[in-house]
């Protein structure tokens, strides 16, 4: 489970590296949860509505939910008055916020948000 875990969310680290994050930052939960949220939503989205603005990041490397479907994603939503963003981060992985060059992705999101 840990090696599933490791390549999943630190698979731009070396075994030890992903080991250490693994040690570190890892949370134990229910599998249920994840796949319970994932194979039954308990919340409907309405991507023809009108919503706040929307940024979405994805991560190059991201083995997790990789970039092309998080861009997806993001093209769901249909009114065009509403602004739904994406970017994707070169050489990234799905720890994408927590990874090395972190302050690349805060620049970007503040810099955002700033502007809308």
């Amino acid at each position: 489970m840990i090696r599933i875990i490791c390549f999943l969310f630190f698979n731009n680290y070396t075994k030890s590296e992903s080991d250490a994050f693994y040690n570190e930052i890892a949370v134990p939960e229910s599998r249920k949860i994840a796949w319970v949220s994932l194979l039954k939503p308990s919340a409907k989205v309405d991507f023809k509505k009108a919503h706040n603005p929307l940024l979405f990041i994805g991560g190059e490397n991201d083995t997790t939910f990789p970039a092309a479907f998080t861009k997806k994603i993001a093209g769901s939503y249909k009114d065009s008055n509403s602004r739904v963003d994406f970017k994707s981060f070169a050489g990234r992985s799905h720890f994408i916020a927590g990874e090395k060059g972190w302050e690349e992705i805060a620049e970007y999101t503040l810099n955002w948000i700033l502007n809308l």
